[in-house]
C-alpha cells in the first residue's frame, strides 16, 4: 500500500496539479492597472493598433512568465 501511495504522489499528474495550484496562486499577485496599460504605448510612440496589441501581448507574457517562475520556485 505504501508503494502505491508513493507512486501516486510521485506521478506526473500529482506534480502537474501542484504546479498548477501554485501558478494559480501566483496569478493572484499579477497586477493590472487598466488606466496605466496604455502609458507604455505613448512612451514608445506606438500609434498602430497592431503594434499596440503586440506590446500588450509582450507585457502579458512577461507577467505570466514571472508568475510561473514564482510558482515553480520550490
Amino acid at each position: 500500500m505504501k508503494e502505491l501511495i508513493f507512486n501516486y504522489l510521485m506521478s506526473k499528474q500529482w506534480f502537474t496539479s501542484l504546479i498548477k495550484e501554485r501558478f494559480d496562486n501566483e496569478m493572484e499577485f499579477v497586477q493590472f492597472n487598466q488606466h496605466a496599460e496604455g502609458c507604455g504605448l505613448e512612451d514608445r510612440n506606438i500609434t498602430d493598433k497592431y503594434d499596440a496589441m503586440q506590446h500588450g501581448w509582450e507585457v502579458g507574457v512577461e507577467a505570466v512568465e514571472e508568475a510561473f517562475n514564482n510558482a515553480t520556485n520550490l
